[in-house]
Formats: structure tokens, sequence, C-alpha cells
């Protein structure tokens, strides 16, 4: 690549066209959040194909990204938590392609979330079992981005240069300071330069596409020469890798307002929020982020046709989550209900708990898993 990306650029060795995907969707994240999401589905696409060809799996060209998932799910070579990521993904790409829908927040997180899955397939698959990469280097944010956007991002940029060196970061500090001094001429001409490289990295990936299908051949003949036992250890391997996936609260909370909405919510951490306007109503089943109590804010507040019946709070993975439960007890029974949003006759209002609402649930992100059951799964 003429123009490596801050955050896929380890991929170039394992596959160059991973590589170029994640810094199409990277660059094109100033620019335009559905292009990136579309990106990055396609992104998560390849990496599914070239998973199922290192496991000699047979994939066909009209099977579709869902097919091919459930086809690796079926056969035990998905952990659920990369598999977690590959849906988000999807189904983000999906809207992004059809729809021309998707916010620069998350087209963020999918950039994170790819980035994570990235680093699990060069772990899992790779020699690399111990890769190291650092913070996720955020990119630069859109001219209109919102108050809640640009926070995240100066987050993530404090994470980064905690990590960096003080050559490195004071290289990070002048790169911005630069930028910030251009004029308007100057800057257009950076971008029309940009813009003529990555475009060309795109004619570059069309052609690398009609070749996949090849590579992918390839590589599941010489999945098929291999040992069942050595087959087996590549999939404990790959099983190792997802445990050491890491998310933050942010990304845990876009993948918890996902599972929301494919199961009827509204959902939309970023959008629905108590701080911007957000109420229940008597006709909608609704999630409504950051619900005042007494003891702070709660995740989410759960209202069926206007009334509450339960409150979320999600953490980032690692998190003991019976610990969060108990965080998210002392919100239920603190949480500000009017009349009209608390059911009537409520029966597990009594002296000793008095709780607001009748469920509480805690995560962190992490699909369950036995061997980490207080580090895993959705506690109520």
């Amino acid at each position: 690549m003429r123009q490596p990306s801050a955050n896929f650029a380890f991929l170039a060795s394992h596959s160059e066209s991973l590589a170029r995907l994640g810094g199409l969707a990277e660059w094109a994240f100033h620019h335009d959040p559905p292009t990136t999401l579309g990106k990055l589905r396609l992104f998560a696409e390849m990496l599914a194909k070239l998973v199922a060809a290192r496991n000699a799996v047979e994939i066909l060209p009209t099977d579709s990204f869902d097919t091919v998932l459930r086809m690796l799910r079926d056969r035990s070579l998905l952990p659920r938590q990369p598999a977690e990521l590959f849906h988000y993904l999807r189904r983000a790409g999906n809207a992004a392609v059809h729809d021309n829908v998707g916010t620069p927040v998350e087209a963020l997180t999918a950039l994170k979330l790819a980035r994570q899955l990235g680093v699990w397939f060069v772990r899992g698959y790779g020699k690399d079992r111990r890769l190291e990469l650092g913070p996720f280097r955020p990119p630069q944010p859109p001219e209109n981005a919102t108050e809640a956007l640009t926070a995240e991002i100066d987050r993530l940029q404090r994470d980064l240069l905690h990590e960096q060196s003080l050559a490195e970061a004071a290289r990070q500090r002048a790169e911005a300071e630069a930028r910030a001094r251009e004029t308007a001429g100057e800057k257009a001409a950076r971008e029309a330069e940009e813009r003529a490289i990555w475009e060309a990295l795109a004619v570059e990936q069309e052609a690398a596409n009609v070749a996949l299908a090849g590579q992918l051949r390839g590589l599941r003949q010489q999945a098929e020469g291999i040992t069942p036992s050595v087959r087996a250890a590549l999939v404990q391997q790959s099983e190792q890798a997802a445990e050491a996936i890491e998310l933050d609260e942010a990304d845990t909370r876009l993948i918890v307002d996902a599972k929301l909405r494919s199961i009827g919510w509204q959902a939309d951490t970023n959008r629905l929020r108590y701080a911007l306007g957000t109420r229940p109503d008597p006709t909608s089943t609704i999630a409504i982020a950051e619900w005042p109590t007494e003891s702070g804010p709660v995740d989410y507040a759960l209202f069926v046709k206007g009334q509450c019946v339960g409150v979320i709070e999600a953490k980032k993975i690692g998190t003991d989550v019976p610990a969060v439960l108990e965080q998210t007890k002392r919100y239920a029974r603190g949480i500000r209900l009017s009349a009209n949003e608390t059911p009537v006759n409520s029966p597990w209002q009594h002296e000793l708990d008095d709780y607001g609402v009748p469920l509480v649930f805690a995560t962190n992100g992490r699909p369950f898993v036995k061997q980490l059951a207080t580090k895993s799964g959705i506690w109520f």
C-alpha cells in the first residue's frame, strides 16, 4: 500500500486485500460513514472466507456472508466472541449498503471492531500468537462531528498518547497542529491528493476481488492436506485468541444496541438518550439510554407501553458481571420514574428492597463461556 493504514497495515503480510479494505474504510470515515460501514462489511466477509479456507471449508461463489458464518458456526470453527463482531459488521454494513444509513459513531465503532477481528485472525491463524498493536488510532473526525463523537475520539487519542513514546506523541501533536494551521487551499490540495491515492487503491481492490476465489481455493487445498490433529490445534488456537479480544464500554453498548434491535426494541445509545429528550410513550417498546437514578444514570431503561420493566448496565469486556449486577440493583432501587412510568401494583416493591423495576440485567458484551462464567454472559 502506498499509504499504510494506521490500524490495518499489520494485516498486509497476511492479506493485502484485508489491509487495503481496512485502509479504505478508515479513509472514508472523514467523508462518508456509510461508505466506511460498507467497506468493513466486505472486510468482515473476506475475513470469514479466509477462516473457512484455512479450515478446509468449501465456500461457493453464491454463498452469502450469513451462510458463510452459519457454516463456520455449525462446524464449531467460529468462537462466539468473534461471531458477535462479524454479525455486527454484517448488519451495520447491510444497512449502509442498502439504505445508505450509518452514523459517524457507528462507523468509528465498526473500525475498532474490525481491527479486533483482524488481530484475532492473526493470533488465531498466523505465527504471531501474541501480537500486540497498542491502542486504536482514531481517524480524523468529520467537520460536522457531534459533541459525543468528538469526546470519544478525544478519549481514544488520550489512550493512544498514553501508550506512545515521547517522540511519537510529539510527532502526532505536530501533525495535528499543522493540519489546524492549513489554509482552505492547502487543505483542499491535501484532501485531493489523498482522494487520488485511495481511489487508486479502490481500483486495485476490485482487481483483487476477482483473484480472491483462486486464493481461497489454494488455501483450502493446503488445509485439506494437514492432519486432523494439526487442524484441531488450529481451532484451539483460534479459541484462545478469541479470549483476548478487547472491547471498551462504548463498543459493548453498540453491540447491546444491535442485539436489542434484533429482537424488536428501539435502541440507539447515541440518539435515544434521556438527556436528548427521549421519553417513553404508550405505544412503543424502547430502551432509553442514560436514564437518571439517585446513584447516577443507568445505561438503559427498558419501557413497554410507557412503563419501565427493567434496566441494563453494560461494561467493557473483562469486567466481572455479577459485580456489575450489584451496581445495577442500586440503579433499580433509585430509578426516577413518574407514576405513569411505573407499572401499577408492582409486586417487587416491598419494605426490604423497594425496587423500582422488576428486572435488572448486566453484561460485559462477551457471550457466555462456561470456563469464564463470571466474566461472560448476561446476568439478571
